[in-house]
């Protein structure tokens, strides 16, 4: 959170599962930062989103708050590190931002299950599910290795 936005006013009531303030008003339930929004500077524009400076879900202090589009708030996800990499087609791989695995790590699995090893035991070594292993074994994924 930059210096000079002062403290963050946290909703403390409920929240949803990604931790932004949930609240009801007039029938109708709001996400908080939503409701602080129209509260000081009235309706929100169709398209557009409350985004936060501060990068806290629950926080509702208004001057915290700004209004961009869905290009602005993947943009301001990513300047913040909390976009998932985007796949590109030489990502493939260890090189892919979501791989759990490498290369080393698939042949070793293919040779182990090929010499007697269940794949319920190497998915429960690797981290990952038996579902994984069975793709690698039958080549579904990491057909490259």
């Amino acid at each position: 959170m930059p210096d000079d936005l002062g403290p963050c006013i946290e909703h403390g009531q409920w929240r949803n599962p990604k931790g932004y303030g949930v609240m009801e008003r007039g029938g109708r339930r709001w996400l908080a930062h939503r409701w602080a929004w129209t509260q000081e500077h009235g309706p929100i524009p169709a398209g557009l989103f409350v985004l936060h400076r501060c990068d806290n879900p629950p926080c509702i202090n208004v001057s915290h708050l700004f209004l961009g589009t869905k290009a602005d708030n993947n943009a301001d996800m990513r300047t913040k590190g909390r976009a998932a990499p985007v796949p590109r087609p030489n990502n493939t791989g260890s090189r892919h931002g979501n791989a759990r695995l490498n290369e080393f790590a698939v042949r070793w699995i293919r040779a182990h299950v090929q010499a007697g090893r269940t794949q319920r035991d190497v998915a429960f070594m690797f981290g990952v599910s038996p579902v994984t292993i069975n793709e690698i074994i039958s080549r579904r994924a990491w057909r490259h290795v």
